[in-house]
């Protein structure tokens, strides 16, 4: 029995849309780039990632890229603490004078990787001596870095929610409420004040 080669399973504008999806990664710009209009690319989008086999070859795509590359977990998250934890410090050299000056000579492979840009101005500087290049660095954006690696380590209120379709308010202990120990006059009290609050409404 002949097996059907995987790029006979699909249409010519599946295959298209399967193709600018791992460019775009985006289902209306990838339906577009298949061939369909703009006005009906955002429903054909959807369709078409709705199918599982397009699905399914999209994902085995993407795993293989990331195979080929060795793009691992564990690869990312070094990379995001080279960021956030560099230190423009490592790049800057005190001179005799007091003056700042970029200095790559210590600087380690690793310690570059925080590294956003490097600009080299070759034109003449007015008042330096001959041969002396201006040289700006930019450093990468060490918040963005930091933002990441805490919502890997689910270290953000937001991130730590159940999601089960509510949210546990957590009151402080000091403004806990020991009905237990109210007397039925203030429990009274407190039941009437509840009802009179209006209802929390569901997002």
């Amino acid at each position: 029995m002949n097996e059907q080669l995987p790029h006979m399973r699909f249409t010519p504008k599946q295959r298209l849309f399967i193709e600018a999806y791992l460019v775009h990664k985006n289902a209306t710009k990838a339906a577009i780039a298949a061939g369909f209009s703009e006005r009906s690319a955002n429903n054909q989008g959807t369709r078409l990632m709705a199918n599982d086999a397009i699905r399914a070859e999209i994902e085995a795509r993407l795993a293989a890229t990331f195979d080929r590359y060795a793009v691992t977990s564990d690869r990312i998250v070094r990379e995001l603490v080279l960021i956030a934890f560099g230190n423009i410090g490592d790049f800057i050299l005190v001179q005799d004078d007091g003056s700042l000056a970029v200095d790559f000579g210590t600087a380690a492979r690793e310690q570059l990787a925080s590294l956003k840009s490097v600009e080299i101005d070759e034109r003449t500087i007015e008042s330096a001596a001959p041969g002396v290049r201006r040289i700006k660095i930019s450093m990468s954006d060490k918040r963005q870095a930091l933002m990441d690696l805490a919502k890997l380590r689910r270290m953000l209120p937001a991130d730590r929610l159940a999601h089960s379709g509510s949210i546990e308010h957590v009151v402080p202990e000091e403004h806990k409420i020991d009905i237990e120990s109210m007397a039925p006059q203030e429990r009274e009290q407190l039941r009437e004040l509840l009802l009179m609050a209006p209802a929390a409404k569901a997002d």
